[in-house]
């Protein structure tokens, strides 16, 4: 039998912690696990610039994100993460009001939903 993978955590980048307590607290219902500081040494060991970056880690019972705060723009290509919310619409009101861009776009019978924050972080997002 085959051990089943485990997701430990989402890392992606935003431009500051507001924006980020915003979309993982306010409207995805999130809490903050904890939070440390990323010296510039081991962000260049590991990511390969030397910038000391603070993060923060926000989680629910069974995902949790390694949300780093820098503000300096860094595109991510195809990265996405895919949720599943109970109330696509109000997700959407409450990502509009918040100034987190909607993407809807058309695929056969069917419209896909994307919410892009304000860093350019993509997410796919389907009704459960």
């Amino acid at each position: 039998m085959t051990k089943l993978t485990d997701f430990k955590h989402i890392a992606m980048q935003f431009a500051n912690r507001t924006d980020a307590d915003t979309l993982f607290c306010e409207i995805l219902g999130l809490k903050v696990s904890k939070e440390f500081n990323l010296s510039d040494e081991l962000s260049y060991q590991i990511f390969g610039f030397k910038k000391t970056v603070d993060v923060v880690v926000y989680c629910s019972n069974i995902c949790c994100f390694e949300i780093f705060i820098s503000d300096e723009k860094i595109s991510p290509g195809f990265s996405h993460v895919c949720i599943e919310v109970s109330d696509i619409d109000d997700f959407i009101l409450k990502c509009e009001s918040h100034g987190f861009e909607i993407i809807k776009v058309k695929k056969g019978d069917r419209t896909l939903v994307f919410m892009k924050d304000k860093i350019n972080n993509l997410f796919e997002v389907k009704e459960k």
